[in-house]
C-alpha cells in the first residue's frame, strides 16, 4: 500500500483509511455525513497527493505538450491551470488532467493516480525529437484541495 507524504499526520489526527488504487487514503475523520455537510456549508481540506505529478521542462516543452494535449500550452498564462485531456494516437482522450504553466519552459501535469504510470510512459514514448525532459515528481509532492463556499 502506498502512502502520501501526509499519511502519518492524518493517522495521528484519527483518520479512517481506505484503499484507493493501491493508495491508503483518508476516507473520513468524524463521520462522512457531518464532514460532507461542513464542506457544503463552509470548507474542507482534502489530501489528493495520490495524484500523479509530471513535470515537463525544456526549450520544446510547450511544443511537445501541444502535440499531446488539445490546446496550445503556451497560450496559458504563467501561473495558470487548465483542465484538459491527454490525447491518444488517434486524437481521442487517453486521460483527463490539469495542466499548469510555471514559466515559458516548465509545465506541471496533474494526472489521475490510477493512470499516472501509463500516462508517464505514454509521454516518454512520444517525447522523442523534442528538447524536453519529463520528471515524475509524484513521490515527493503533497497536494491539498480546498473545497466549499468559504474556500475563496
Amino acid at each position: 500500500m502506498r502512502h502520501t507524504p501526509l499519511f502519518e499526520k492524518q493517522r495521528a489526527l484519527g483518520a479512517k483509511f481506505t484503499d484507493f488504487h493501491g493508495w491508503e487514503m483518508p476516507l473520513e475523520y468524524s463521520g462522512t455525513i457531518g464532514e460532507h455537510e461542513a464542506v457544503r456549508r463552509s470548507a474542507g481540506l482534502f489530501d489528493v497527493s495520490n495524484m500523479g505529478i509530471i513535470e515537463v521542462g525544456g526549450a520544446d516543452s510547450a511544443g511537445f505538450l501541444a502535440s499531446m494535449l488539445p490546446f496550445k500550452p503556451d497560450s496559458l498564462p504563467v501561473s495558470s491551470l487548465r483542465y484538459s485531456f491527454l490525447l491518444n494516437e488517434r486524437g481521442g482522450i487517453k486521460d483527463d488532467l490539469m495542466a499548469f504553466r510555471l514559466n515559458d519552459e516548465r509545465f506541471i501535469l496533474v494526472v489521475n493516480s490510477s493512470n499516472a504510470g501509463s500516462d508517464l510512459a505514454w509521454l516518454k514514448e512520444n517525447v522523442k525529437g523534442f528538447s524536453t525532459v519529463l520528471i515524475d515528481d509524484s513521490p515527493d509532492t503533497a497536494i491539498l484541495a480546498l473545497q466549499g463556499p468559504a474556500s475563496t
